[in-house]
């Protein structure tokens, strides 16, 4: 019998080895499923915001602009005088109205759109959740509808303010500050780039006139290379 078992040890020793090999290479085969899922899901998930993204600006300036403007105009149209009566106020933080020459006629007058109004910012607040919940992608949303967004917004803030801010329109109002920095972000970055170029052009052209040396060269050539590079938009 003893003979027997150490007959078969080497037989079991090599059945361990495989079945340990075998299940590394399982394990090994599972993860590259598991990475290759996560990869498909993430691209997945990256179309369907892009997507959503496209088809929303669509929507926006298809319908939802051009109704707000619609119903802005007959506003106006009937003689109200809210608009031109609101004074808005923009600081760093925030947005504010100063209703003071808003008089009682105004608040008769536009009391009659109330349920206009509502729908109108109720579907701006529902392309606002797209992006400001981070579902739809917001680089598109940016590129496309960022400034006018923020510009609608502002414009038409009294409409805005003829509801409770703190409770209603979040998303519009985050989209709004979240894109509006964004657009400052961006004119800062243009602005230092401007005067980069600036500095560099006049460093070289004060070169080139004080001579014509081999080094002098060099350098003016160096100089405009790097106003060259400041010119070019940043990806």
């Amino acid at each position: 019998m003893n003979a027997f078992l150490l007959n078969l040890q080497p037989w079991l020793d090599a059945a361990a080895k495989g079945a340990a090999i075998l299940g590394v290479v399982g394990l090994w085969l599972g993860f590259r499923q598991y990475k290759h899922s996560v990869k498909l899901a993430s691209t997945n998930e990256r179309r369907a915001a892009i997507e959503l993204a496209a088809r929303e600006c669509g929507h926006y300036g298809c319908n939802l602009m051009p109704s707000l403007e619609a119903l802005r105009g007959e506003i106006e149209k009937s003689g109200c005088e809210y608009f031109k009566h609101c004074k808005l106020i923009q600081e760093p933080q925030q947005l504010r109205l100063d209703p003071t020459q808003v008089t009682n006629e105004d608040r008769e007058s536009i009391r009659k759109y109330m349920a206009d109004i509502a729908q109108k910012l109720n579907s701006l607040e529902a392309f606002a959740i797209h992006f400001a919940s981070g579902v739809a992608d917001d680089k598109i949303g940016f590129v496309e509808c960022g400034r006018s967004f923020t510009g609608l917004f502002e414009s038409n803030f009294p409409l805005y303010c003829l509801f409770n801010l703190q409770h209603y329109y979040q998303s519009s109002q985050s989209l709004y500050w979240r894109w509006k920095r964004q657009m400052q972000h961006e004119e800062l970055e243009r602005k230092y780039a401007q005067a980069g170029k600036d500095f560099f052009v006049l460093t070289e052209t004060l070169i080139r006139e004080k001579g014509n040396s081999r080094l002098q060269l060099a350098i003016a050539s160096w100089l405009r290379k790097k106003a060259e590079q400041l010119s070019k938009p940043r990806s």
